[in-house]
């Protein structure tokens, strides 16, 4: 059974947050969306998504410095993270896999990818007791 994921979209471009947000939300999924590195972890400083998304260029520190980070706190050590970046060179990709990122999805964005690889999370994904029940109702996009 598919899942209701919350998803945190994290990237500097307003117009590709609003995209990505608006694909996961009709996908029925909940999203969560921050700018750059330090607004993603204030948010993750109060909610625990269960899947995040993260573009590899962004002002003030990068994917891998958020992944890291991300990895770096207990509560995460296992949540998805998933690049979503126009990068190609293979040294982004590895410094991504080696700071904890479990996937890549390039840009520029195909929107069966971003839904197929959102949807295998969701399908294998088991919330803890205290996440929201599968039959509520996802929001629209949720600046948090």
């Amino acid at each position: 059974m598919k899942r209701t994921l919350t998803v945190l979209v994290v990237d500097d471009c307003a117009a590709m947050r609003t995209l990505v947000g608006t694909i996961l939300v009709a996908g029925g999924h909940i999203v969560l969306l921050a700018e750059d590195v330090a607004r993603a972890l204030e948010i993750l400083d109060r909610r625990q998504p269960d899947l995040i998304l993260t573009d590899y260029s962004m002002p003030g520190g990068n994917g891998a410095d958020l992944v890291r980070e991300i990895r770096s706190r207990d509560a995460f050590a296992h949540t998805p993270v998933f690049v979503v970046s126009s990068e190609q060179a293979p040294e982004t990709r590895n410094r991504m896999a080696s700071a904890g990122a479990n996937g890549w999805i390039s840009k520029p964005l195909c929107v069966e990818t971003l839904l197929a690889a959102v949807d295998a999370v969701a399908v294998s994904f088991v919330p803890p007791a205290e996440v929201f029940r599968a039959s509520r109702m996802p929001a629209a996009l949720e600046v948090a």
